[in-house]
């Protein structure tokens, strides 16, 4: 017996779909290439630029559906032509200058001439989601040696295998940190790469150690990534106490032979 299977071509991508993404990058990009008249960066194809009127560079980065640009005064009226263009093919909405992108706070100083990028909401929410709003705070990413644990557990304990439902924790949560190291967090960058080593069989004792990346987080919750004209880039902290010596110390103890 024949069956008769009906196959449905679609004349546009569905928001959902397997290839949807693809296609939107594709109809997008020939856009602003085309029509714009920007230029795919070879090493990010997120990220779009070109000369402006004035010879300065403009710069246009897209996020799914956002748009962040970034381009000279003098050229604002050149900007608001070709932003007119995307409006018009594609009804998007000016925001107003940029706030917030990908979880980062961004802080422009015009008078310092700075951009500052933090990740305050980011790790705040991360400690509300792993329970260690009233954690105590670690003064290091890591320790020398082994982490333990508070109450004396002997070291079978430590290294028997996490159940699954703690296992898929630790991979969240070592998700969580390691995109805040390689975004503005830096000082935890070693540490959430050990971490990462572990992922698929992890024990006690690193997911002690996962959370002990994120109560030191909580002490440098406002470590900021500073791109400055004079200084270029740089990271310091918002406090009472010398973070650059603290964060030095840290890398020192991080990094003796032999750990």
């Amino acid at each position: 017996m024949i069956q008769y299977v009906t196959v449905c071509k679609l004349n546009k991508a569905l928001y959902g779909l397997k290839q949807a993404p693809r296609n939107w990058y594709l109809l997008i990009s020939k856009f602003i290439a085309a029509k714009l008249g920007f230029k795919v960066c070879v090493s990010d194809p997120c990220l779009f630029y070109k000369r402006g009127g004035t010879g300065r560079l403009m710069m246009l980065f897209l996020f799914v559906d956002d748009f962040q640009v970034n381009f000279h005064r003098d050229d604002r009226a050149e900007w608001n032509e070709l932003k007119a263009l995307l409006v018009s093919r594609f009804q998007t909405k000016d925001m107003g200058p940029s706030t917030w992108i990908l979880g980062m706070r961004i802080t422009l100083d015009r008078a310092a001439r700075t951009i500052t990028l933090d990740q305050e909401l980011y790790v705040t929410k991360a400690l509300e989601k792993y329970g260690l709003t009233q954690c105590k705070v670690a003064v290091t990413p890591g320790v020398v040696g082994r982490e333990s644990a508070a109450g004396g557990d002997d070291d079978a304990a430590m290294d028997a295998l996490l159940s699954p439902s703690h296992m898929m924790r630790y991979m969240e949560l070592t998700g969580t940190l390691m995109y805040a190291a390689v975004a503005t967090r830096a000082d935890i960058a070693h540490a959430a790469h050990q971490l990462a080593s572990h992922m698929q069989a992890p024990t006690r004792r690193h997911m002690l150690a996962a959370e002990r990346v994120l109560r030191y987080s909580f002490e440098l919750l406002l470590l900021l990534c500073e791109l400055s004209e004079s200084k270029g880039l740089l990271r310091r902290g918002v406090g009472t106490y010398n973070v650059e010596a603290r964060l030095s110390q840290c890398f020192l103890d991080l990094c003796e032979p032999g750990d």
